[in-house]
């Protein structure tokens, strides 16, 4: 695996997962009905959130079989091994990981840190599934840094305000990833 910092606290890992894993994550996507992406929405709490039929949550999709949910499983356990050699701690718990975002023409991630989830949250992970779109780079406003990971790449940062990210929007395609975060135990 090649790392790669844009900024000595951001992380890069190129290829964490294969081309044949990522393809079956995004055709499990790409096959989902709209009902299935339309089971977590916020409508309730935010009016006109970002991430309304955005989300799938994988243990509520049809098309989420043993074969899906073992590279998911696995990956996961990947997740925490490598970041766990990257960080050299053992402080952290592991949330998320089950649900996977989607990004069409026009549509992008407003500016926010991790820590918005809560204090105890101290890193953000975005495993990026493809890279067939246009559009859709991640960007950090008060470090200047921005850029598009290729797909099967995972990247890691901190969550606090110095980190603050958003996604900007996709011009053409649809761009997929997944995410966890770490908190203190």
């Amino acid at each position: 695996m090649i790392i790669e910092n844009p900024d000595p606290n951001i992380f890069v890992i190129k290829d964490f997962i294969s081309s044949a894993e990522a393809k079956m994550l995004v055709s499990l996507a790409v096959n989902a009905t709209q009902e299935e992406w339309s089971k977590y929405n916020y409508t309730e709490r935010h009016k006109n959130d970002e991430w309304e039929d955005r989300m799938l949550i994988l243990d509520h999709c049809a098309g989420f079989d043993d074969t899906t949910n073992r590279i998911v499983s696995d990956t996961f356990d990947k997740i925490k091994k490598e970041i766990g050699k990257i960080l050299n701690k053992d402080i952290y718990e592991y949330t998320g990981f089950k649900t996977i975002y989607r990004s069409s023409i026009g549509q992008e991630m407003k500016t926010h840190n991790d820590q918005g989830l809560g204090v105890r949250y101290k890193y953000g992970v975005v495993l990026y599934l493809n890279d067939d779109y246009e559009g859709g780079e991640i960007f950090y406003p008060h470090l200047g840094i921005e850029f598009k990971p290729e797909a099967y790449s995972l990247v890691l940062h901190p969550a606090h305000e110095a980190y603050r990210h958003g996604v900007k929007a996709v011009s053409s395609g649809t761009r997929y990833s997944m995410t966890s975060f770490l908190k203190l135990k």
